[in-house]
C-alpha cells in the first residue's frame, strides 16, 4: 500500500517510518456567513466550497488529508 501526504507536516509512523510531505496540500476551500451575534460576539457558519490538491483514487494507494478534508471528502475510502 503507498501512502501520500498531502499535509504540510511529516508523518511519524507508530513503526517508526516517517512520512514526507509529497509537495502538495489538500485544501478545504470554505466560506463563512455571520448567522447571528451572542452579547455582541458575532456567531458564524463556516461552510466548505470545494476540495483542491486530492488526487482522484489509485489502486493500492491513500491519501494522507487534513481532517476538515477527510470530513468532506467521507464517501471515499482512499482518504485518511
Amino acid at each position: 500500500m503507498k501512502l501520500v501526504n498531502l499535509t504540510p507536516n511529516s508523518i511519524k509512523l507508530p513503526s517508526g517510518k516517517t512520512i514526507q510531505p509529497s509537495g502538495f496540500v489538500a485544501r478545504a476551500n470554505t466560506s463563512y456567513e455571520k448567522v447571528g451575534d451572542v452579547v455582541g460576539v458575532p456567531l458564524v457558519m463556516s461552510h466548505v466550497d470545494s476540495i483542491s490538491n486530492v488526487p482522484d483514487p489509485k489502486p493500492d494507494t491513500l491519501y494522507i488529508v487534513p481532517t476538515v478534508v477527510r470530513v468532506a471528502l467521507s464517501f471515499r475510502d482512499d482518504v485518511v
